[in-house]
């Protein structure tokens, strides 16, 4: 007995180190294959966030332009009032149910009439010889010239409602796009007016800066901490220009996956590509739930800032709006953005205790959104919920591959994971320990048998009614 449970204890040991084998191999490759192909899958990827957002707007459209088709045309009253005898027939189905042709007849197939009968239904044929239509050769059924125009003037409008309507929902993108755009440019349009005073403001700074060093180094020469000045100057110039310079370089590959962003979307919106409900569903409550914390942010650091009396407050509020879509870290890059134009701001009595409060107030709002607003949010999707460090390494491990559009992704695609897992086909030995890991609690396995209970015994009880 002793013997037998040790052998079963190997072939499981086995069995689960062969399980880690195939998986490492497998995350390997599917590593390799995200960084070669970034290029070809970062536009992909957009478009599917965009498709998803963008369908319920085009349904709408669509329903507006097929109302004004309805009323303009009457297609479908004509197609409505003739549906009974509009539909094609095959030669075959007339045969059999007239005892026209020989040889398939129901003494020699029982039921061949009604098998045909209901395959050419399911077809959109019409089961019954209409009398508008009119045997030719004895061979092949022709529908009337009028069912035709109706037929054909309901599929124009049925098509050109669609192009319609994806062209005015690409054009509301577009125009949000370019709003934001110039609302962004006449903010640095504005600086570029205001150039002076933060010029006088930067010197302020640098004298400032002097000053606090000279009294650090005391015991340094003049010489030496004035070099240390200029050093740290340079070296913030010089990553500025690099940054610069990256954009630059990289200009016409952003142009290119922004054209193919495009194409991909107007084609697919055009001839909608089915999806997996579950996959839609995860991408569409993210999208709504991160973007209405996103929204109130934004909102309130722009509130906040503005109180403050800092210049550009609706833009940084805007971008902060933006990169809190990247989880975790977004909000810290939103922070740093106002901090050159608090500091070199000469209008400003104290800047350096303004860009304190200002920062402390952005670190509590995000404490509250991040910490509170978003946990009570997701807390309602089970799916959705996973332990912030882990959601911090996905945003790490993401980013690394793909740049923002990972940062961006990573949620929705640790998401879609942690629905993989917790379907049937993956046995409970091998999910509770991935399923303890990303929610971080030793509780889950446990609570997710419970649901599933609860959920089998609503399907139940909705059988038995």
């Amino acid at each position: 007995g002793e013997d037998a449970e040790c052998e079963a204890d190997v072939d499981l040991f086995r069995l689960r180190l062969g399980f880690l084998g195939v998986g490492g191999i497998a995350f390997t490759g599917s590593v390799f294959l995200m960084q070669t192909l970034r290029d070809v899958i970062e536009p992909f990827m957009w478009a599917l966030f965009l498709v998803i957002a963008l369908q319920p707007l085009t349904a709408c459209f669509e329903w507006i332009c097929l109302g004004c088709g309805r009323f303009i045309c009457r297609c479908s009253i004509t197609r409505r009032a003739k549906a009974s005898h509009g539909r094609r027939r095959c030669p075959l189905q007339a045969d059999v149910l007239e005892g026209e042709m020989p040889g398939v007849s129901e003494d020699v197939i029982p039921g061949a009439a009604a098998v045909i009968g209901a395959a050419t239904t399911a077809l959109g044929m019409s089961p019954t010889r209409p009398a508008d239509l009119v045997a030719e050769d004895g061979e092949d059924w022709h529908v009337s010239e009028g069912d035709v125009v109706g037929s054909l003037c309901g599929s124009c409008c049925e098509c050109m409602s669609r192009i319609i309507a994806v062209a005015c929902a690409l054009a509301v993108v577009l125009g949000g796009a370019v709003g934001v755009s110039m609302f962004i440019l006449d903010g640095a349009m504005q600086l570029k007016e205001d150039f002076a005073i933060y010029e006088l403001g930067a010197r302020n700074t640098l004298e400032k800066s002097k000053e606090i060093s000279a009294h650090v180094f005391a015991s340094l020469p003049r010489s030496v901490v004035d070099e240390i000045s200029d050093k740290t100057i340079s070296s913030a110039k010089a990553i500025v220009s690099d940054l610069a310079g990256e954009f630059l370089s990289n200009a016409g590959r952003i142009l290119v996956e922004v054209l193919m962003l495009g194409l991909y979307a107007m084609f697919w919106l055009c001839t909608p590509m089915p999806l997996n409900s579950k996959t839609e569903r995860i991408f569409r409550r993210y999208m709504f739930l991160k973007g209405a914390s996103c929204l109130c942010y934004g909102l309130c650091v722009g509130f906040v800032l503005n109180a403050l009396d800092i210049a550009l407050a609706p833009v940084f509020g805007l971008l902060s709006f933006f990169f809190s879509f990247i989880p975790e870290v977004g909000a810290f890059f939103a922070m740093v953005m106002p901090a050159p134009v608090i500091l070199f701001d000469s209008r400003l009595e104290a800047p350096l205790l303004t860009l304190v409060i200002a920062t402390t107030a952005q670190l509590c709002l995000k404490f509250v959104f991040t910490n509170i607003i978003e946990v009570k949010l997701v807390e309602n999707d089970a799916t959705m919920k996973m332990h912030p460090v882990i959601t911090l390494l996905a945003v790490t491990f993401f980013g690394l591959i793909w740049g923002p559009t990972g940062m961006l992704l990573s949620v929705p695609l640790m998401t879609y994971l942690k629905v993989v897992i917790l379907s049937e086909s993956v046995p409970s030995a091998y999910r509770d320990p991935v399923l303890i890991f990303l929610e971080g609690d030793r509780r889950a396995p446990e609570r997710h048998r419970r649901r599933e209970a609860l959920s089998q015994a609503a399907l139940e009880l909705g059988a038995a009614a």
